[in-house]
């Protein structure tokens, strides 16, 4: 079982979470306020894969996450 977990921080569709199993089908779980969805359609997932990759490609990696908090608090 592989899952990958986006955070509901700083996202407006909530926390989701792409999984893979030894079968290789995939499924995607999102939460959203009040609500959760278990997705296994091969549409559906690929959809919910792209967009984590889009801004998985956004994010900053570990060091320039460092760099950037101490910029933002050093500015405070």
């Amino acid at each position: 079982m592989t899952s990958h977990r986006v955070p509901r921080r700083g996202t407006r569709c909530g926390t989701r979470v792409l999984l893979e199993g030894p079968d290789h089908g995939r499924r995607a779980y999102v939460e959203a306020q009040d609500t959760g969805a278990l997705y296994s359609d091969a549409e559906k997932v690929s959809t919910l894969t792209q967009r984590y990759g889009m801004i998985r490609m956004q994010a900053l990696g570990a060091d320039e996450s460092v760099a950037f908090i101490r910029r933002v608090a050093g500015g405070l």
